[in-house]
């Protein structure tokens, strides 16, 4: 594991990944100073800080993320994130609500069709859904 401090370079893709970057935990993630020379510096930065503001739906909050970190359901946290019960998002799904609850409890991955269309009810791709 690397315990170098991320770079401003990295700290731009990790901003601009959003909830999709990896974290070493063990690295230090940026200063106060690193994140006014990121918002300060050039365009590209800027951009990746504006797209974080300018559509933060696209991201999950840090509380949310870590419950993902810890074992939780991916579907289970997009749904809670967009403020869905699992009777609304099953619907808004086209799946049933049982199947939906088995997803999200692990006891079933989900078919190919199914994470579609969970992915496009809840406007992510499918790879933020799966582990």
């Amino acid at each position: 594991m690397n315990k170098d401090p991320y770079t401003l370079d990295e700290i731009a893709r990790i901003v601009a990944r959003g909830d999709k970057a990896a974290i070493d935990a063990g690295r230090a993630v940026a200063t106060f100073a690193d994140y006014l020379e990121l918002a300060t510096g050039d365009d590209d930065d800027r951009r990746s800080l504006d797209f974080v503001d300018d559509v933060p739906e696209a991201f999950l909050p840090l509380d949310l993320a870590d419950r993902i970190l810890a074992g939780e359901s991916p579907v289970k946290i997009w749904r809670v994130h967009r403020d869905m019960t699992q009777a609304e998002f099953a619907k808004a799904a086209g799946i049933s609500q049982s199947y939906l609850n088995e997803i999200e409890r692990g006891h079933k991955d989900g078919s190919v069709e199914s994470l579609r269309a969970i992915a496009q009810a809840l406007a992510v791709d499918v790879s933020d859904l799966v582990n």
